[in-house]
């Protein structure tokens, strides 16, 4: 059984928000993502297969799956429009952990600096869970940065999907890093990233390393730091869901084809639901508060819904 944890937080709009990057890999074709939709290969050591980075079907719909050996998949520059006082790149998205193992495997999603090579983000050992910030400056790595509190080590639940996110802000040295268990600020000692910004999925294994997957990535430029925050919803969406609170049935209205509805409770554990007919079914949810998400053929949303 799958499971999604939620690092639910009190509702905040940033008004400045500026979605510069999103990817939910449903238009996209199964097979290779390399020469789909602008990814590249962008730094694979030996000329990887392009086939160790392929969209995949899963029970919550297409995915990113990313295996090999230093494979690395980039899209195009995320920064050349960003507002003034969009100072921070934000960027959320799901994971699934996988099976434990004693894999040593590495993969996540991290920030680039083209021109400085300058790489920051966040990333998992898939055998042990074990996740943890991880940076290079100038081609120096320094180093798998505990993100717990103090200088504890995060371990992730196995067999789950979970949502992650960090932000960093340009021209200082500093980026949060936030999900289950962790929500934490780490400074480095010299600016770790500037302008020219793109968005890599990354992974270190051997090859016959299992998939690092990915799913509903979302990077915005904001005025400040938002990760996490339900209720924030993308401008180009239009989406009506009510009654809220509900009794029986939620009533969902979108612009967008709706591909996937999930429900979690307030302990990140994701409840099966569907939506006919545009209601979703909670006859049998009991009182309380739920976080209701919704994966749409525009981007991703989410929404804090309580149950009488």
């Amino acid at each position: 059984m799958k499971l999604l944890y939620f690092f639910a937080v009190i509702f905040s709009v940033n008004l400045n928000s500026q979605i510069i990057y999103q990817e939910n890999f449903d238009t996209l074709n199964t097979g290779p993502i390399v020469g789909q939709g602008s990814y590249v290969n962008y730094l694979s050591a030996g000329g990887e297969d392009d086939f160790n980075y392929e969209i995949i079907n899963s029970l919550n719909g297409k995915a990113l799956s990313l295996k090999g050996f230093e494979a690395e998949i980039s899209k195009e520059k995320l920064t050349p429009n960003r507002n003034p006082g969009n100072d921070f790149i934000q960027i959320e998205y799901d994971y699934y952990t996988g099976s434990p193992s004693d894999n040593t495997s590495k993969g996540g999603v991290m920030l680039i600096d083209d021109y400085y090579d300058s790489r920051i983000g966040l990333q998992m050992e898939i055998g042990s869970k074990r996740i943890f910030a991880a940076a290079r400056y100038w081609g120096v790595p320094t180093g798998e940065n505990p993100i717990g509190a103090g200088n504890n080590e995060v371990f992730l639940p196995a067999d789950s999907w979970v949502r992650l996110g960090f932000a960093c802000k340009i021209g200082t040295n500093a980026c949060t890093f936030k999900g289950p268990g962790f929500y934490k600020t780490i400074s480095w000692g010299s600016n770790p990233l500037y302008q020219d910004l793109y968005i890599v999925y990354w992974v270190t294994s051997a090859a016959s390393n299992p998939a690092h997957i990915f799913d509903n990535v979302v990077v915005r430029a904001v005025a400040n730091e938002s990760l996490l925050k339900t209720d924030e919803t993308f401008q180009n969406l239009q989406i009506e869901i009510y009654p809220n609170p509900v009794e029986d049935y939620i009533y969902v209205k979108a612009k967008e084809r709706i591909l996937n509805v999930y429900i979690y409770d307030t302990s990140g554990v994701r409840k099966s639901s569907d939506i006919i007919g545009g209601k979703i079914n909670m006859k049998d949810f009991p009182a309380g508060s739920y976080i209701l998400g919704l994966k749409t053929s525009g981007g991703f949303y989410s929404k804090k819904v309580i149950k009488k």
